[in-house]
């Protein structure tokens, strides 16, 4: 009995290579899937992936961002009464709610190394609302002291490009490694 017990405390020291199909089995506990394509469609399919980005996904959406007035140089205090507030905390959109937008564009930088989102304003300026913008068609360019974002959509007849000035889009970067305006796509680097 006593062994039983005793192997599950003993110092194991077994390394693996990540790419070593043993290591996938133990951190994936299944057996290694190969020759599949991973893209857009196939990606979430896959319960480690479909499990991490759901994870820090809703756990970004949970904390709660804030719009915040400055009262002095040092002080500051949350500010309901801007026209920003109502997006950020209670619906981004009449067909979203702020903790699903935010859900959403978390997973869009998780995966597609960057969120976007279009800023709806109405004719004075005031922000409306928030929509996601796809961020396999969105892209940064930045031209030496000018930066602006560039969509791509299809009109129905065709594709057209369309320029966004920066302070129309709320962007949240992924991780990259150069120091560039956008982040990396984690699809294609697999």
């Amino acid at each position: 009995m006593f062994n039983k017990i005793k192997q599950y405390f003993e110092n194991r020291s077994a390394t693996y290579a990540l790419k070593d199909p043993g290591a996938r089995q133990i951190l994936c506990r299944e057996s290694p899937i190969e020759g599949v394509n991973v893209n857009q469609s196939t990606i979430l399919g896959y319960p480690p992936i479909w499990a991490g980005v759901n994870y820090i996904s809703r756990f970004a959406a949970k904390c709660n961002a804030e719009v915040f007035k400055r009262i002095s140089d040092d002080g500051r205090t949350i500010d309901k009464k801007h026209p920003a507030w109502k997006i950020i905390r209670k619906c981004a959109n009449p067909d979203l709610s702020s903790r699903n937008w935010f859900c959403d564009m978390t997973a869009a930088a998780l995966l597609h190394g960057n969120g976007y989102s279009l800023i709806d304003r109405n004719p004075n300026g005031v922000p409306n609302a928030t929509y996601m913008l796809n961020s396999q068609t969105t892209r940064v360019d930045f031209t030496p002291g000018f930066l602006t974002y560039k969509t791509d959509y299809f009109d129905g007849k065709k594709w057209q490009a369309l320029t966004i000035l920066p302070e129309n889009v709320i962007h949240i970067r992924g991780l990259g490694c150069d120091g560039s305006y956008s982040g990396v796509s984690v699809i294609d680097i697999m």
